[in-house]
C-alpha cells in the first residue's frame, strides 16, 4: 500500500509562496526625472546672472546616472557654458556671466540639455531633453546723485526693504523709464555716470550697476543721459 503525504490547502502554498524571500528587479519600474533650469542674479552689487540646469532622478536604487549642460546666452551672443555628471542621480550646473557697458539690450536665454540612465534596466529614460528659461534686460548709462546724505557726505542707510543691509541710495538726475533709484554697498560718490542693468526673472525686477572704469565720479549732475 502507497501512503501519500497529506497535501496542504492551495491557498496555503500561495501564502509560503508569497512569504518566502524574493529578488525584486526594477524592469517593472518606470524610472522617473525632475528636469529643470532656472535663473538668478548676484545678490550683491555686481550685475551677475547665474544659469543653473538640474537633472534629478533620485530612486529607491540610488543608481542612476545623470548629467546636465547647461548655457547662459547674453542678447548680443556672449556666452558661457557648464557640464556636470551626478553618479548619485543628481547633477546640477551652474554657469555666470557679469554683465558690462558693452552688453546689448534683449532677452538673456538659459537652457539645459538632460540625460539620466538606468543600469538596473538598461533604459536611457531621459535622453537630450532641453528646459530653458528667458528673461529681459534693459540698460541705462545716466547720471546719478547721491541722496542717502549726511553734511554732505554719500552715507550708508538701512536698505528700505532689508533693513539688515546698509547701503548708499543714488536717483537718477534725470528721471527716466527704468532704474531711478539705485541701492548700492560700494559707491559712495556724490555723483556718479554709470551703466545701469534692469534684470527682470519672473515677477522680480532689480537694478545693478557697472563698476568702475565703467562707472566714473562726476562733480555734479549732467543733461541728457548718454542711454536714457
Amino acid at each position: 500500500m502507497k501512503h501519500h503525504a497529506a497535501q496542504a490547502p492551495n491557498w496555503w502554498n500561495q501564502l509560503l509562496a508569497y512569504l518566502r524571500p524574493r529578488t525584486v528587479y526594477a524592469q517593472g519600474m518606470t524610472p522617473y526625472a525632475s528636469l529643470y533650469t532656472s535663473m538668478s542674479v548676484d545678490d550683491g552689487d555686481a550685475p551677475t546672472i547665474y544659469a543653473t540646469g538640474t537633472t534629478n532622478a533620485q530612486s529607491g536604487c540610488n543608481c542612476h546616472d545623470v548629467s546636465v549642460y547647461t548655457t547662459l546666452t547674453l542678447p548680443g551672443g556672449r556666452m558661457d557654458g557648464d557640464t556636470r555628471y551626478g553618479y548619485y542621480e543628481v547633477a546640477q550646473a551652474t554657469v555666470a556671466l557679469t554683465l558690462t557697458g558693452s552688453d546689448s539690450d534683449g532677452f538673456m536665454q538659459a537652457s539645459s540639455t538632460h540625460n539620466a540612465y538606468c543600469p538596473i534596466n538598461q533604459t536611457q529614460f531621459v535622453s537630450g531633453e532641453q528646459t530653458s528659461q528667458s528673461n529681459p534686460l534693459q540698460k541705462t548709462r545716466a547720471y546719478y546723485k547721491c541722496v542717502s546724505l549726511n553734511n554732505g557726505q554719500c552715507v550708508k542707510q538701512p536698505h528700505p526693504f532689508f533693513p539688515a543691509i546698509q547701503v548708499y541710495t543714488h536717483d537718477r538726475c534725470n528721471s527716466g523709464t527704468i532704474c531711478n533709484r539705485l541701492w548700492s554697498r560700494n559707491n559712495n560718490w556724490l555723483f556718479t555716470l554709470q551703466t545701469v542693468w534692469q534684470i527682470s526673472i519672473g515677477s522680480n525686477t532689480t537694478c545693478r550697476a557697472v563698476p568702475p572704469p565703467d562707472a566714473q565720479q562726476r562733480i555734479a549732475c549732467a543733461s541728457p543721459d548718454p542711454i536714457p
